[in-house]
């Protein structure tokens, strides 16, 4: 399964929204780009995330319960990207972070003048280094568990 921190940022606005026009509004993006995203993000899932009319869209359950998750790692990869600005600021200083692959891509531009290297690793690999991973019933992947390791 294969999906990046756009596709999950878009789900999350139509999530808010219950609207496609106005999360590509949002979004600064074309409502076009914006649907095939999240066409291409269920797909990847294996569920369908919204149920669509031609007037209404709505969450499915699926996507209900998956939203909380998506937030998380939205969040996690902001503050990601904040610690590494603020250490780079700092001056002489280093960060270790884990990341799944298709997390890194989307936060690796944003660590500027900070060198960085790579470690291969899969997303359950990440998951149970940390010890954030727990199976999730019935969803074909397992989502990431923040609380009580002391992120917020």
């Amino acid at each position: 399964m294969r999906f990046d921190l756009r596709q999950l940022s878009y789900f999350v606005a139509v999530a808010e929204e219950l609207n496609f026009t106005r999360a590509a509004r949002r979004l600064s993006v074309a409502q076009q780009s914006l649907s095939s995203a999240v066409a291409r993000l269920e797909s990847h899932v294996g569920f369908d995330l919204f149920e669509r009319s031609t007037r209404t869209v709505a969450l499915t359950e699926h996507g209900s319960r998956w939203l909380p998750y998506a937030r998380d790692l939205l969040a996690v990869a902001e503050r990601c990207a904040t610690a590494a600005h603020d250490i780079s600021a700092s001056g002489d200083a280093s960060l270790r972070i884990g990341l799944a692959a298709t997390a890194a891509v989307e936060i690796t531009p944003r660590l500027g003048g900070i060198k960085w290297s790579w470690r291969r690793m899969t997303f359950q690999q990440f998951g149970e280094g940390l010890g954030w991973l727990r199976p999730f019933e019935r969803l074909p992947w397992p989502p990431i568990q923040l609380r009580g390791h002391g992120i917020k």
